[in-house]
């Protein structure tokens, strides 16, 4: 493999197919290799060549932003008229253009992982087509997968967003309603390492499934949501202590429906700050400590989360050691599942 990733080695079909995808194609196009092909992909992407820079009639800031994410200046020619086109589009004059960083990080965040899904499609569309076949079927793989993924898009982010802007506008109106504050809840799996350590990725796959219905489940019909995946576990969010603390029971006990392994759980409440999507701040690590405290099936609470929970289902107050010297002895409760409806006569 040459050291040099100036020098183009051997050429290779199937980066032609992928460079066809983002215009023209460079004399270097060439790879003999998964990982050399996959360098000059991205340098090919990445490079900005002499006497490209042009005039895009875009502000700077679009372009740095679409820069992050390796798109060279041939290819933002391209795209030039269609991001003139969003931009000037019926309404937009109504969006504060500060917000556009914030939303073009989620959507870099969320779509990188959506393109990662869908590469893994093509993948093994390309490990069960004959060699000499691989480049004309990975072109109409491309052509298949763009318009079908768009579609997909629309369709899971009406609802999804739909969804959002109901809870984000929920409660706006009331006085006490602080939109910087929110309960922040973490479910994770008890002895995942050892049970990954003995069994097949079949079992893996299963796990993850496991996870993500649990939590799409458990918030379906609540004014809760997943913030995030991450590991063995997830975290969910709410602005009400209450419903978040039995979305995360409920999230615990489907675990331990649906998998050999028991499942916990940590509660905290406090100021946050929301960039692109995500949730940042001392909550979210404190749910997480918290939750390594929890004893298998429950669901441990700090003072803060506890106090606004119904009086029902708030344990006693008790001081434990949490597991970060900035935490140290911190009082905590355990919450209580809600009382089984008495049976029918």
């Amino acid at each position: 493999m040459p050291d040099d990733p100036a020098q183009p080695p051997e050429r290779s079909a199937l980066l032609d197919v992928l460079w066809a995808e983002l215009g023209p194609t460079a004399p270097d196009a060439a790879a003999d290799t998964r990982l050399t092909a996959t360098r000059f992909f991205r340098t090919r992407r990445s490079r900005r060549r002499a006497g490209e820079a042009g005039d895009y009639e875009l502000a700077p800031g679009v372009i740095a932003l679409f820069e992050l994410i390796a798109v060279e200046a041939s290819d933002l020619q391209q795209l030039s008229p269609d991001i003139k086109e969003f931009l000037t589009a019926p309404g937009m004059a109504d969006i504060d253009r500060a917000s556009f960083p914030t939303v073009f990080q989620a959507y870099v965040r969320a779509i990188g992982r959506i393109a990662a899904a869908e590469a893994g499609v093509a993948r093994a569309v390309m490990e069960r087509t004959p060699v000499e076949d691989r480049p004309r079927v990975l072109a109409d793989t491309i052509k298949r997968l763009l318009p079908i993924s768009s579609r997909g898009f629309d369709v899971v982010h009406r609802v999804l967003l739909l969804d959002a802007v109901a809870d984000e506008l929920a409660g706006m109106d009331e006085p006490d309603t602080d939109p910087d504050t929110m309960a922040i809840a973490m479910v994770d799996l008890v002895g995942s390492t050892e049970y990954l350590k003995v069994n097949t990725p079949a079992e893996l796959e299963r796990l993850v499934d496991a996870l993500f219905e649990a939590g799409q489940a458990a918030t379906a019909h609540r004014h809760t949501h997943v913030l995030k995946y991450v590991g063995d576990g997830l975290f969910i969010t709410g602005r009400d202590v209450g419903e978040l603390a039995e979305t995360a029971l409920d999230v615990i006990d489907r675990l331990e429906r649906e998998l050999p392994l028991r499942a916990r759980g940590g509660l905290a409440w406090g100021p946050v700050v929301q960039r692109a999507g995500d949730l940042f701040g001392l909550p979210i690590n404190v749910a997480h400590i918290a939750t390594k405290s929890a004893q298998p099936g429950m669901l441990l609470a700090t003072a803060e989360a506890a106090a606004r929970l119904p009086a029902a289902s708030r344990g006693r107050y008790r001081t434990v050691e949490l597991a970060h010297p900035a935490l140290g002895a911190t009082r905590v409760a355990t919450v209580r599942r809600p009382a089984a409806p008495p049976a029918t006569p």
